[in-house]
């Protein structure tokens, strides 16, 4: 009993000596981005989240007496202006943040531009918050059963789509961080990997590991770190398959739906090389656009990562340039 009792003392010394050392070192309990506030998403079982309807304020990054519209349809789709007729032509547009339009009121998104320039052509924009590919392919093949045969379907991304489409730790450490901190659910996502026979294999849910004690201690913190680092660790060599196999399965979504399909790349940052997208738009016969903006700074939020208006701007014309010119008869007759 005492041999039991002096393990015990050891460990929970040698434990507050390391912890020590951590925190002198840098290393922080855990914390959270966000505390409990007004939530644009609901938790969903196959795509983890999604916006929910209504009509939400939240603050301008740019202008702190202001704040930005975010209006949400029945389907979850971010608004692109009222109804006002029948519409004769439809457009799903699918992706994370910078589609959903992070940072700018309803009216600034390209989507609700590209709706201001098809008056005839109902833009359905699902872009959400966080989402990668694989979140986007479920979305638009739970979406397009009951949005008949839409004329044209666009995956716009980012490059950090890669990274989120197999999971990689960092990105789920990110989600966790900026989840609701007392949520009843445990934030986690579908991600993707190739199997044994080289198909794409959807995983249907994957969280950060969350261990008791973790917003006290740096050692708690720092062991889910390095867990969450090893069981992901081979991710990285799957993400331009994986994402390969993604566009591939858009693309047959599309076709079975007798819809145009394209993916658009919206990364803010043009100096990395998009030869990997090319590559692909060459191996699988689907168009590539590479809307990447000219210059950082100028295009995106001051105090963000996201795209500003004038980003939202050069979104939409270099995607309805592209369309006038590869698939106007299935836009305008």
């Amino acid at each position: 009993m005492k041999k039991i009792f002096l393990i015990f003392v050891i460990v929970v010394l040698s434990s507050l000596v390391l912890e020590f050392f951590l925190r002198l070192a840098g290393y922080k309990p855990w914390t959270t981005f966000q505390k409990e506030q007004q939530s644009l998403y609901a938790h969903n079982s196959l795509l983890g989240w999604k916006h929910k309807k209504g009509e939400y304020l939240k603050p301008s990054s740019e202008n702190i007496d202001k704040a930005n519209i975010f209006t949400y349809e029945t389907k979850g789709n971010r608004s692109t202006g009222p109804k006002i007729k029948k519409y004769t032509k439809k457009i799903i547009l699918i992706g994370g943040s910078f589609t959903q339009g992070e940072g700018v009121t309803d009216n600034k998104t390209y989507a609700y531009k590209i709706q201001e320039h098809y008056p005839d052509t109902k833009i359905y924009n699902f872009g959400q918050g966080g989402y990668g590919g694989i979140q986007s392919l479920l979305l638009l093949k739970e979406e397009v059963k009951e949005i008949n045969q839409p004329n044209i379907i666009i995956y716009a991304f980012i490059e950090h789509h890669l990274q989120r489409n197999v999971a990689r730790s960092e990105w789920l450490e990110v989600l966790l961080k900026g989840s609701k901190k007392n949520s009843k659910f445990k934030l986690s996502l579908p991600y993707g990997t190739i199997d044994k026979s080289n198909n794409l294999k959807i995983v249907p849910s994957i969280s950060y590991l969350t261990l008791p004690l973790r917003e006290f201690s740096s050692l708690i913190t720092l062991l889910e770190k390095v867990y969450m680092k090893q069981i992901t660790r081979h991710r990285k060599k799957e993400e331009s398959l994986v994402f390969k196999k993604i566009i591939s399965e858009m693309d047959k979504v599309a076709k079975k739906n007798k819809s145009k399909f394209f993916f658009v790349n919206l990364s803010l940052n043009n100096r990395n090389s998009d030869e990997v997208f090319k590559k692909i738009s060459e191996n699988t016969n689907i168009p590539y656009l590479d809307c990447r903006v000219p210059n950082f700074n100028e295009y995106k939020l001051s105090n963000d990562w996201h795209p500003n208006v004038l980003g939202h701007e050069y979104y939409k014309n270099c995607i309805v340039n592209f369309i006038e010119k590869k698939f106007k008869k299935n836009i305008t007759n």
